[in-house]
Order: structure tokens, then C-alpha cells, then sequence
């Protein structure tokens, strides 16, 4: 990606922050406004990337393919780090791609690959949560 690429998609999103910063004053919860606000962003702005991961994982060219399959994995490993904020289920938006991809694709190395992935990303303690559930 070239300066110019990342001054085209920077730029709406420093506009949006500044438009937001300057309507905080004309609220009373304004740490309540900006906090919709940047979750109302994020959701929109996951929605055109998901699709892009899952039009990029499945790829005819395979290595394109692992390649975008491996982005989206680092992105939902650095995502699911943090705690799922209470109502919102973005870390089950984040595994998404992983499912519909697994299911439309019929090249093993590629499926491999896509639970090599959820393996990693998935946080341990929901192995357990899943483990205790089916035990019971």
C-alpha cells in the first residue's frame, strides 16, 4: 500500500473522529455518544472488511487466498485480545469469515489452514467453555 492508498482511506475516518469530537459539547453523556459512535463505526467498517477477506480467502490462486487468510487471522488475533465490550458480539463477527470461507471452500490445504487459524485466534478459555457444554 503507497501513501496515497492509505491518505484515501485515513481520510474519511479522521473526518468522522473531528465531526464527532466537535458534537460532544451538545451532549450531557458524551463519553456515552463517543462510545456508540466509534461501535456504530467499527460495525461498518468490519462489514466492508469481512467481505473483502472472504472474496480475497477464496481466491482461485491459492497462495492469494492464504495470504488473505492469514491477514484475517492476525487482524482476529489482535482483536480478540481484548475483552468483548458487554452487548456487543464483534469477537463472533470476527470468526465469521473463518466459518463461511470453510464452508465454501473444497481445497484442503486451504480448510487446513482456515482451522490452523481459529485454533490460533480462538482464545483457550473458550475451548473450555465449548469442552464443559458438550461434556454436560
Amino acid at each position: 500500500m503507497n501513501g496515497v492508498d492509505l491518505v484515501v482511506i485515513l481520510f474519511p475516518i479522521t473526518n468522522l473522529c473531528s465531526c464527532v469530537g466537535q458534537n460532544l459539547s451538545c451532549f450531557a453523556n458524551s463519553h456515552k455518544y463517543l462510545y456508540i459512535c466509534h461501535i456504530q463505526v467499527w460495525a461498518q467498517i468490519w462489514s466492508v472488511l469481512s467481505q473483502h477477506f472472504i472474496i480475497a480467502g477464496s481466491h482461485h490462486d491459492e497462495k492469494i487466498a492464504m495470504y488473505a487468510i492469514d491477514s484475517l487471522r492476525q487482524l482476529g488475533m489482535k482483536y480478540l485480545e481484548r475483552a468483548e465490550l458487554t452487548n456487543f458480539t464483534f469477537q463472533n463477527d470476527i470468526l465469521k469469515p473463518f466459518v463461511i470461507l470453510m464452508r465454501n471452500s473444497r481445497n484442503e490445504t486451504i480448510r487446513s489452514l482456515i482451522v490452523d487459524c481459529i485454533v490460533q485466534v480462538t482464545p483457550l478459555e473458550w475451548f473450555d467453555v465449548l469442552f464443559m457444554q458438550s461434556a454436560v
